[in-house]
């Protein structure tokens, strides 16, 4: 990355906002993506492991912070700085980021962690055997259209529609837990293609979408000879799976590594749901009960607590008798983390990820 002189006249026209028109402010985006990836090869250059994850780390939330500031900037005023677009710009927010996470790896766990609450013990680490693509957390944003998205697509065009037809397609096809009706695949498969545009259906699928009007969900329900009310039941089941498996496969991945792989998907399903993969039955229910519950707020994944307590109260009722809100959520954050320990590339010991209760251990603030 060569960095440009600037006279000191030159350096305060570029840090001043001004007005930009929405195609100034596309510019700015792809300069930033351009530089960012330069900045990329420069960090997969060096040469010590450790170093080298705790950079690509902090390139991610650095490049990420540049561009919520720039987009709430543009939104608010329709203005930008085309300074922070530069590359001594990115070089100086990834240093800080770098050193943030530094610091973070020495943050003791937080009180109260342990205990009556853990559920069980820590399993082994997983292999780190999966490919992954490259995900920011703005990456995944579906709450609104942006000036950004052109930026977004282009440094991860399809994780999302990846994650939710895949994991679909892994669950309608499982033996054991989750699994789908046929019904439900079927329904999940046309609501993937004709609401979502999502490259879906079948062959036998086309054929009868083929003869299918507009409204396509009661003429779907005809054709399978089921009742309207069973399509409306199965694309609640189909949304509840495609929410958890953003949970399981974006949320509890490594920051910057999302698990695309269908292979690594079952696995990963097998470990929230199946004995015999490090975590008993109670820690598995508390993570089965997060992912249909989450939602997209403020540029970030979450769930309502007091709806996840009140659901887990209602399911889990014999086990969670006896414990209290804390230590019900504290149980639920340690399912996270054992869970998050098996996904491959996970390198960190707590394991990172987008913990939906913001703890500073597992966390990574953007």
């Amino acid at each position: 990355m060569q960095y440009e002189r600037f006279t000191e006249e030159a350096v305060a026209s570029l840090k001043a906002s001004r007005p930009v028109s929405e195609d100034e402010y596309r510019e700015l985006t792809e300069q930033l993506a351009a530089n960012v990836e330069v900045e990329r090869e420069r960090i997969g250059q060096i040469t010590t492991p450790w170093r080298r994850d705790r950079f690509e780390e902090a390139l991610g939330i650095a490049a990420l912070k540049i561009m919520n500031v720039m987009n709430k900037e543009w939104r608010a005023g329709g203005t930008a700085r085309p300074w922070v677009t530069g590359p001594q710009y990115l070089r100086t927010a990834v240093n800080t980021a770098a050193s943030d996470i530094a610091r973070a790896q020495t943050v003791p766990a937080p009180e109260g962690a342990g205990g009556e609450a853990d559920f069980d013990p820590a399993p082994a680490r997983a292999p780190r055997t999966a490919r992954f693509v490259p995900l920011s957390d703005s990456t995944i944003s579906t709450s609104d259209h942006r000036a950004v998205d052109n930026y977004l697509s282009a440094m991860a065009p399809s994780v999302l529609s990846l994650v939710a037809t895949r994991a679909l397609d892994v669950v309608a096809s499982r033996a054991a837990q989750p699994r789908m009706s046929e019904i439900a695949a079927t329904v999940a498969r046309f609501f993937l293609e004709l609401d979502l545009g999502l490259d879906s259906l079948s062959q036998q699928d086309v054929e009868l979408a083929a003869k299918l009007p507009d409204q396509w969900k009661g003429a779907l329900a005809a054709s399978l000879d089921v009742k309207p009310g069973r399509v409306s039941e199965a694309l609640e089941i189909v949304a509840n799976r495609i929410r958890e498996a953003v949970y399981l496969f974006v949320v509890l991945a490594p920051i910057g590594d999302a698990v695309i792989e269908r292979e690594v998907m079952s696995t990963l399903y097998d470990v929230a749901y199946v004995d015999g993969h490090g975590l008993v039955t109670a820690t598995r229910k508390l993570l089965q009960k997060a992912g249909p519950l989450l939602e997209r707020r403020n540029h970030d994944w979450r769930i309502d607590l007091g709806l996840y307590l009140q659901t887990a109260r209602r399911d889990l009722a014999t086990t969670l008798e006896q414990r209290s809100d804390a230590q019900v959520l504290t149980g639920l954050h340690r399912a996270e983390a054992l869970y998050a320990s098996h996904v491959p590339h996970q390198h960190y010991s707590p394991p990172r990820f987008r913990c939906i209760v913001r703890c500073p251990e597992h966390h990574r603030p953007v």
